[in-house]
C-alpha cells in the first residue's frame, strides 16, 4: 500500500471526528477511496496495517468464527458481520460493545433466518430443524447481551 503516511492521518482525522467511534472497515475504506492519493486502498491490506500501529485498535466480530463453522456446514452463505476500527484513545463503553455485539447477532438470525426460509421451501427438513436450534440459540445470546448492559 502506498503512502502509508497519507492513509494513517486521513484515518486518524476521519476516527477523531466521527461520531461512533467504532467504525466499521468498509466504511473507512469507502472514506479513504474519496480522498485524494487513496483512491485504491486495499481493504485487506488497511486493517494488516491497522492491526499493527499501535495509533489503532481493530476489533474483531466475535461471532465470526461461528459463522465459519455454520458456512463450513452449508447452513449459511458468508454473512460475516465486519471488523471494525477505534483509536486507542477512544475506547468504547460497556453500552457500544453490548450495542455491536447485539447486531453482530442480528445479521447472524437474519441469516439464519434467509436459510430456513430456504430449507423450507426445498423440503429439507433437517437442516431447517438445524436452523431452528441454532436461531433459538442466537436469540438466548441476544437476550444475554441485553440483561447486562
Amino acid at each position: 500500500m502506498k503512502n502509508l503516511e497519507n492513509i494513517e492521518q486521513k484515518t486518524l482525522s476521519f476516527l477523531k471526528q466521527v461520531s461512533d467511534p467504532l467504525v466499521p472497515i468498509d466504511k473507512l475504506v469507502e472514506f479513504l477511496r474519496g480522498q485524494q492519493g487513496c483512491e485504491g486502498v486495499d481493504e485487506k491490506l488497511l486493517l494488516d496495517f491497522l492491526r499493527g500501529h499501535e495509533l489503532f485498535d481493530v476489533v474483531e466480530p466475535a461471532i465470526n468464527e461461528m459463522l465459519d463453522n455454520l458456512s463450513e456446514a452449508a447452513l449459511l452463505d458468508n454473512p460475516h458481520p465486519v471488523a471494525r476500527v477505534i483509536l486507542t484513545t477512544r475506547v468504547p463503553t460497556q453500552r457500544q460493545m453490548a450495542g455491536m455485539m447485539t447486531e453482530q447477532v442480528q445479521v447472524v438470525i437474519d441469516s439464519l433466518n434467509k436459510a430456513l426460509i430456504s430449507a423450507r421451501d426445498e423440503g429439507d427438513q433437517a437442516t431447517a430443524h438445524k436452523l431452528i436450534e441454532i436461531m433459538s440459540r442466537a436469540r438466548e445470546l441476544q437476550s444475554r447481551i441485553a440483561a447486562h448492559t
